[in-house]
């Protein structure tokens, strides 16, 4: 079995210890939205947060055995998974119950892999298209009602670059038209996936952070996430970036792919392999989703698009044109200090 030791918080378990359960927030990613920066975050301010009652399980506890069996294609469950499933789901239980006993206001979790992977993206050339299976199995384990659950979105063009940039980093063939296309015109978008993890969570509260506005502030992320504000420090390191041209070039060439290494052009910037005409009809696909959040089209959902001092208050309709303008210049536009988050 797994064990998770955390820092005694002996003074709120004096308090509290039995008056009620530990309340969950999830943060779902997803990938290539800042994620991998924010966990580092997070963890390293574990001891901050938890003298304030917060305990965390980023991918450090999450991938060390804890979710063995839960972050699987529900297609390829197969006898044994279902029994590391299992095995989970005890080990989950158990330790939630304790951090209850203990005294822990909340637990954050932080996994995106619970919605899938950027590799199964690319290979269903779809957003996330089991996601609905895969947190129901997810809820299963838990037995605990969510509190709240955040969900991160980016610009389709900037998205899947960045997913095909680091899927070539790693070993993968450079893509061929068929699948730019493919990307370029596939039809299930962010509110799609949003909509599925409702219905998998139907009580719960969903916030949602655009990449463009919100990467560089992971304070006011996690004061949205778990409904207190939080002042840990300013944003760290980027991690996990996107590889750029040059590096791109240099991995293809160490492999003997000459061709993919002239396919990708000359510069040093980010890689991008939509033409005007598909980045064009990408973005105005993310300013409809955008707009549909808004509005309140999903009644659950929240869209948070301007970070403030403390990180929990916000205002939508009369910063909407700001908003809109912000993220099409940092996607498109000039500089504006927040060109390298872009990648």
């Amino acid at each position: 079995m797994i064990a998770i030791v955390h820092p005694a918080h002996q003074r709120a378990a004096q308090r509290r210890k039995g008056d009620r359960a530990v309340e969950i927030c999830l943060h779902l990613g997803a990938h290539r939205t800042g994620t991998t920066s924010f966990q580092c975050h997070i963890q390293r301010h574990r001891g901050t947060l938890s003298h304030g009652g917060t305990t965390v399980w980023t991918p450090k506890q999450t991938r060390a055995g804890l979710f063995d069996g839960l972050v699987h294609r529900p297609d390829r469950v197969t006898a044994e998974i279902a029994r590391r499933s299992e095995r989970s789901r005890i080990a989950i239980r158990r330790e939630v119950g304790r951090l209850t006993e203990v005294g822990y206001d909340r637990l954050m979790i932080t996994e995106e892999n619970l919605l899938g992977s950027a590799r199964n993206n690319l290979r269903d050339g779809a957003l996330y298209s089991d996601v609905l299976e895969r947190l129901l199995r997810f809820r299963a384990a838990l037995a605990a009602p969510v509190a709240r659950i955040a969900i991160s979105l980016r610009s389709y063009d900037s998205y899947w670059a960045s997913v095909l940039a680091y899927a070539v980093m790693n070993g993968h063939s450079m893509p061929q038209t068929d699948l730019i296309c493919r990307l370029a015109s596939q039809s299930r978008t962010w509110g799609d996936v949003i909509r599925d993890v409702a219905r998998v969570f139907p009580q719960t509260d969903i916030v949602v952070f655009p990449f463009e506005a919100m990467v560089s502030h992971p304070d006011a992320e996690l004061s949205h996430l778990i409904g207190q504000r939080v002042s840990l420090s300013e944003a760290d390191d980027w991690r996990n970036p996107s590889p750029r041209l040059r590096k791109l070039r240099e991995e293809l060439v160490n492999r003997g792919d000459l061709d993919g290494a002239i396919r990708l052009g000359q510069g040093s910037g980010a890689w991008m392999p939509f033409d005007a005409d598909q980045r064009a009809a990408m973005q105005r696909t993310y300013a409809d989703d955008l707009t549909e959040l808004r509005d309140g089209a999903i009644a659950q959902a929240r869209l948070i698009e301007i970070p403030t001092q403390h990180g929990l208050d916000t205002t939508h309709s009369r910063q909407t044109e700001v908003t809109n303008a912000y993220w099409r210049s940092a996607i498109g536009g000039p500089d504006h200090g927040r060109q390298r988050y872009l990648v």
